[in-house]
């Protein structure tokens, strides 16, 4: 049957959409109208569409699209997919969303691809909160494709594009990835344009190296990356993970001798944290040029999952190329050996007078929190105007558009608008500009200046009104504490500030009288080494480093203070107190007169610096006087990265006793006393025209009991009588900060808060951190007189507190939703124990967000979704940074269910084996789920489940099939005894091969010959011992069993077929551990043995001879591979059949 020419046929499913696709095939073209009738659709097609007009395949209705899962094309040619949704939140596809193979004129136009991932990835695939994701697509050996318009998200990896060529990227949005949104190998005359890549859920560098772009190169290409354009895309990591921009490296160089040809980076903007910004290996031919490069400080990546996150300003970086040109660029640097650089604007996030300081240069680039194009553009009157990428230039970009700039000095914040309509700048008189802050303040004006009493975040909201409308813009203030160190030695070795340093104690240290309680004494080779990565400590234009210092009796004189390369404080032999310091390379040293310091008394040394333009230079003061001064200018080295040490780094220091340290943001000259590390020194004022809003809050009916919590679930427990103690089941550390004191509280004990003290939870609970369901529930009592504030928080989780009006607020953020709900004011304004309990249920069809005191409902919100669990914040009693509610806090209980608890119960019931030493068990009948105690995530090809077994069903290997385990299955890591037994079944005729393998430990086989052949490596000891040939060439059932004991005198290696001994070796030592490797049934990489594997078990215990059993061999012949996999005839190094999915995660370069 064929259609006429411009046919059109509409379809309802799968089948419909497949035979439409033979009949347009065979005929001249049309269009496929498919409606959505409630299925998902799925598509196969061989040798489809024509070389005519091309057949198009379309939503019927575009206001109700339908739902595709997959599309795979082999050797086809001219098909367009549009505005269709390819949905796969919700199911496993087997193989990618997208695989084209050999194909051509195929092209994916408006459609929107949505998957499953929705976090960060750990690389613990064993952790029922690490889903690892879908991929999405799969192009290899073909040419024209073209994807564009198309918005993709929530998938784990991107598009992948093989040996191809002619390809379009462009008009795309990729965002949510937790990999890579473009992957490239072997690629030409491909174009990659106006695409946009934002907010990257990221993974752990050591799971995958995340880039937004990736071009690789590998043994199996058959092209070469040439003719490459990456054109005006922007790529935003804000509010996500950092990630690798514009990756392209040639792994295949050293082996081939090829470079790369022609690759053109031009009119990009970067704003990332990652120092692979735009970079480039060996090739011949690279224009890098007009992009701009801004470092997203917010972002970080993860080496591991419990490190933590780094952020790094991005660069453009070549090596090894050839024919070369850089110009036109904003970057903090370019590396580029070899390359004649042209002319680029290279700026500075540290020098803040400097003319290319980023603050002075673009709108709100350095701001935090969630940012876009409007952040990121260069200022009307900024000298870089003419460098960087296009849309970073100032002026219109068409309607009216709300545009904020804050401008931050200390605590005094300075807003302008710069908001703009088709004409241009908005001036005062052409528009009405309001400034809301988050705590009720209303400021109007174009500009207006706040200042804020407290270091903190705090959100303001622009409201921009014209005749043409209104537009809005929210984007966070960040006000820095002043303190960036604090250290008094009296509890220890602790930084108190916000920043709790990292602190490490070198030598024989014992605590010794203080100035004031205890301090650290100074023998010569004891030191203090504060980590080197606070980059508070890094980039300072301005400070005040305060100290007590007693010298020994009789002492060595020397260094007490020392950054390398940065800073060195100390008393010369002439008892002057001397301090050096290297700005950006230049060179100071001011000291006092001789003699001051050479006593063993105490003294207070007091040093203040201010570089700015114009400021003060470098100040020393003794006991309060100031002795010395010079001028001096310029930021203190922040790209050193090395440790402040109380002492001398390498040499002997100072000997004498160094008392209560800080170090201040601000230059003070000689500090107040009195000042503290949330309080900025500064009274709240309030600038320009404002007004508090106060907008009324509906009070919902109450109830007549708050809901207890549930002690069956306790997640914490807190009752105070006997000390700071968790007493639930999890018996979580619990740290103390401050001078934590328990008084009186409503029954026994209570936790006095006195706006400093804190309790922390450690933030390794698991249990406090995906919470879908909760109780709060304490007894809280406000001191006379005593400020309102938070008394429990959880960083980006939750936040209660007592507003000043005496309201109860509690705000949280499930799944980045933001809710707020506050009780009627004046509720909790006394000095009267009340009974706090926040209630929260954000299932499906959950009641949400409800406030209690005393036992009545006062406040109520529709709120869902689960806590986020991401964070691994502490929970905190009190505040976590600034001052907290001053009053007492007793009985505190959480109890709750996090999410999927449900599921794991009904896991709990499934058959599980209770013995210990059965680290594996597979039987393959209801499924492939390990029946072990330890009950080890596995990753299979479905393809490959249900074939008919030795007993019930078993798992065939067709070549490419596999079932990984989780490589952090500990229990499979490190084993110096083991058993591993087996039934095997070869396919008739199939090809032998691998059928077992951990990479770097083991391996199991068949060869060619027929034998059954096992290699292992334990402590880096290579064993090998194979049977005598043609044991195992048939098609029959054998059990076979690998016996290993690996112990001093033990009995070695020993291979079993069929209960008989077959072959033995000497050998020891423990199967390493560090490899953290999968254990793969298959073979890793390449194909393996063709055949049925039954009945797997891997037991700790070393096999005593087995009983010889006899067993029938079954006949029958082995299942046949599909015939469209037949079709592919993909190249040995390709891990996934087609049917299966293309693309190895293992094989990801870069």
């Amino acid at each position: 049957m064929t259609a006429a020419a411009g046919a059109s046929i509409t379809v309802h499913d799968s089948a419909e959409l497949s035979e439409a696709l033979k009949v347009l095939s065979a005929g001249t073209g049309g269009t496929i109208r498919v409606a959505n009738a409630g299925e998902a659709y799925n598509l196969v097609s061989y040798r489809g569409g024509q070389a005519g007009d091309g057949i198009r395949i379309v939503a019927e209705d575009p206001g109700n699209p339908p739902v595709f899962e997959q599309v795979k094309l082999v050797q086809s040619q001219n098909i367009s997919f549009e505005n269709l949704l390819f949905d796969s939140s919700e199911v496993e596809v087997n193989g990618k969303v997208l695989e084209v193979l050999k194909s051509s004129g195929i092209s994916f136009s408006g459609n929107r691809f949505v998957s499953g991932t929705d976090e960060f990835y750990t690389g613990r695939t064993n952790a029922s909160s690490d889903f690892v994701g879908q991929g999405l697509g799969y192009v290899r050996d073909s040419s024209g494709i073209v994807f564009d318009d198309n918005e993709v998200s929530n998938f784990h990896q991107g598009l992948a594009v093989i040996d191809s060529t002619g390809l379009s990227i462009s008009g795309n949005s990729f965002s949510k990835m937790s990999g890579d949104g473009l992957r490239l190998s072997g690629i030409q005359d491909t174009l990659i344009e106006a695409n946009l890549f934002e907010n990257f859920y990221g993974s752990t560098h050591s799971a995958n190296h995340d880039d937004m772009i990736q071009v690789w190169s590998a043994p199996y290409n058959t092209l070469n990356t040439e003719n490459l354009t990456i054109r005006g895309n922007l790529f935003n990591s804000s509010g996500g993970a950092a990630t690798q921009t514009i990756f392209i490296k040639n792994e295949m160089m050293k082996d081939t001798g090829t470079a790369y040809k022609n690759i053109t980076i031009e009119d990009n903007t970067i704003y990332n944290g990652h120092v692979h910004g735009v970079t480039v290996y060996d090739t011949d031919g690279v224009q890098v040029h007009d992009n701009t490069l801004l470092w997203d400080s917010d972002a970080g990546m993860r080496q591991s999952a419990d490190s933590d996150a780094k952020s790094s300003a991005p660069r453009i970086q070549l090596y090894d190329v050839a024919n070369a040109s850089v110009s036109g660029n904003i970057a903090d640097q370019i590396l580029a050996e070899g390359v004649r650089l042209g002319d680029n604007a290279v700026i500075s996030y540290s020098a803040s007078s400097g003319d290319r300081y980023v603050g002075s240069n673009f709108v709100n680039a350095l701001a935090s929190g969630q940012l876009d194009l409007r952040d990121l553009t260069l200022l009307s009157d900024s000298g870089l105007i003419g460098y960087g990428s296009s849309v970073t230039q100032p002026g219109s970009k068409g309607e009216l558009t709300a545009v904020m700039r804050a401008t931050t000095s200390g605590s005094e914040v300075t807003y302008t608008s710069l908001s703009h309509d088709a004409d241009g700048l908005l001036a005062s008189g052409q528009a009405r500009c309001e400034w809301i802050f988050e705590d009720g303040v209303v400021l109007r004006g174009s500009e207006v200046t706040r200042t804020f009493a407290k270091a903190g975040e705090y959100d303001v909201t622009l409201v921009v009104m014209t005749n043409e409308g209104s537009r809005s813009i929210t984007r966070k203030t960040h006000v820095e504490p002043n303190i960036l160190l604090d250290i008094d030695f009296d509890g220890g070795v602790v930084d108190d500030s916000i920043y709790a340093s990292k602190l490490d104690t070198q030598g024989a240290h014992t605590a010794v009288d203080g100035v004031t309680g205890e301090g650290f004494h100074l023998d010569g080779d004891t030191k203090v080494k504060v980590d080197r990565f606070n980059d508070q400590l890094q980039s300072m234009e301005t400070f005040t480093i305060d100290l007590s210092l007693k010298r020994d009796e009789g002492g060595e004189a020397g260094t007490f203070l020392h950054m390398y390369k940065s800073l060195g404080a100390s008393i010369t032999a002439d008892g002057a107190l001397k301090f050096t310091m290297t700005p950006e390379g230049k060179h100071y040293s001011v000291s006092t007169r001789d003699g001051l310091v050479s006593d063993s008394d105490w003294h207070r040394i007091t040093v203040s610096y201010d570089g700015t333009e114009g400021g003060e230079g470098l100040k020393l003061y003794v006991d309060g006087r100031l002795e010395a001064e010079l001028e001096a200018s310029g930021v203190l080295d922040g790209n050193s990265k090395q440790h402040l040490v109380i002492g001398n780094s390498w040499n002997d220091s100072l000997q004498g006793t160094v008392d209560d340290l800080t170090i201040r943001r601000e230059a003070n000259g000689v500090p107040d006393d009195s000042a503290n590390d949330t309080d900025i020194g500064l009274p709240p004022l309030e600038h320009g025209e404002g007004t508090h809003v106060d907008g009324p809050l509906p009070r919902p009916e109450p109830e007549p009991e708050a809901p207890d919590p549930d002690a069956d679930a306790m997640l914490l427990a807190l009752g105070f009588d006997d000390g700071i103690l968790d007493a639930s089941p999890y018996e979580s550390k619990m740290k103390v900060q401050g001078e934590a004191a328990l008084i009186e509280g409503l029954a026994g004990e209570g936790l006095h808060l006195d706006g400093e003290t804190k309790v922390k939870a450690d933030r390794f609970n698991d249990q406090l951190q995906s919470m879908e369901t909760f109780i709060i529930d304490l007894s809280l009592k406000r001191d006379e007189g005593g400020e309102a504030g938070t008394f429990l928080h959880m960083h980006k989780s939750l936040r209660a507190q007592i507003t000043e009006d005496g309201a109860l607020k509690f705000t949280m953020t499930p799944e980045d939703r933001h809710y707020s709900v506050s009780t009627r004011d004046g509720l909790v304004s006394d000095s009267d124990w009340h009974r706090i309990t926040v209630s929260y249920d954000g299932r499906e069809g959950g009641e949400g967000l409800k406030l209690y005191v005393d036992g009545r409902l006062e406040a109520e919100l529709e709120a869902s979704g689960v806590l986020d669990g991401n964070n691994e914040q502490h929970l905190v009693i009190g505040n976590s940074w600034n001052d907290s509610l001053q009053g007492t806090v007793d009985e505190l209980k959480i109890s709750g269910t996090p999410p999927g608890a449900e599921a794991d119960e009904e896991q709990a019931d499934q058959p599980q084996s209770d013995d210990p030493s059965l680290l594996l068990d597979i039987d393959f009948d209801d499924g492939v789920a390990d029946s072990s105690l330890y009950a080890s995530a596995l990753v299979p090809d479905m393809v490959g489940a249900g074939a008919e077994g030795r007993s019930g069903e078993g798992f065939h290997l067709d070549g490419g099939t596999k079932v990984k385990v989780d490589r952090f299955n500990d229990q499979l890591q490190s084993m110096e005894t083991f058993t591993i037994d087996l039934s095997l079944k070869r396919d008739e005729g199939g090809e032998a091969g691998t059928f077992l393998h951990m990479h770097k430990s083991l391996r199991a086989q068949i060869t060619e010959d027929g034998a059954l052949k096992f290699t292992m490596t334990p402590e880096d000891k290579h064993y090998s011992v194979s049977t005598r040939d043609g044991l195992v060439s048939d098609s029959d059932w054998h059990r076979i069993t690998v016996s290993y004991d690996g112990r001093e005198g033990g009995e070695g290696l020993k291979l079993y077929v069929d209960g008989r001994l077959e072959a033995e070796l000497e050998a020891s030592g423990v199967l390493d551990g560090n490899n953290e490797q999968h254990l793969v049934i298959g073979n890793s990489w390449h194909e393996s043995l063709q055949g049925t594997v039954d009945d797997l078990t891997v037991r700790e215990t070393v096999q005593e001879t087995p009983i010889l059993e006899a067993w029938e061999a079954r006949d029958g012949l082995a299942a046949q591979a599909a015939p469209l996999a037949e079709a592919l005839l993909l190249p040995e190094e390709v891990i996934d059949s087609f049917s299966t999915g293309l693309l190895s995660e293992e094989g990801q370069l870069g």
